[in-house]
Parts: structure tokens; C-alpha cells; sequence
């Protein structure tokens, strides 16, 4: 988790709202709304069933889409 938020920040500019303790969860502060970043572990733990994300998999069905005038990579 703490290298997704330290992505999004450099790369976007986003400001980090709140990462838990156990860094399987995060927030990136998005004006009235927050960017929420929540691990495998965390989903699980709170009932939710995953299809877990593997780079040898095709991508899952789902876009985040972000407008910035300059990303910081």
C-alpha cells in the first residue's frame, strides 16, 4: 500500500487522506471525495470476495480515470 500511495502522489499530485496502521488500506484526498486503495487482506477481512489482481492474468474489468495538466512521471 505505501508504494500505491506514493504513486498516486507523485504522479497525480494527490494528497494522501488517511493510510491504516496496518497499510492495507488507504485514502487519497480527491476534494469532497476520497481515492480508496484497500488490499487483498482487507477485502477479505471484511467479507468481501476478490478476484486477486496477477500480472500473469488478463487486467480486471474496471478504469479509474484521472485529468491533471502535467503528471508528475
Amino acid at each position: 500500500m505505501p508504494a500505491t500511495v506514493s504513486f498516486y502522489e507523485a504522479a497525480f499530485g494527490l494528497k494522501r487522506r488517511f493510510v491504516h496502521e496496518s497499510s492495507l488500506y488507504a485514502e487519497m484526498e480527491k476534494g469532497e471525495t476520497a481515492l480508496a486503495f484497500a488490499s487483498e487482506t482487507m477485502a477479505e477481512l471484511n467479507g468481501f470476495a476478490v478476484r486477486a489482481n496477477r500480472r500473469s492474468d488478463l487486467a480486471a474489468g474496471f478504469e479509474i480515470a484521472l485529468v491533471c495538466s502535467a503528471p508528475g512521471l
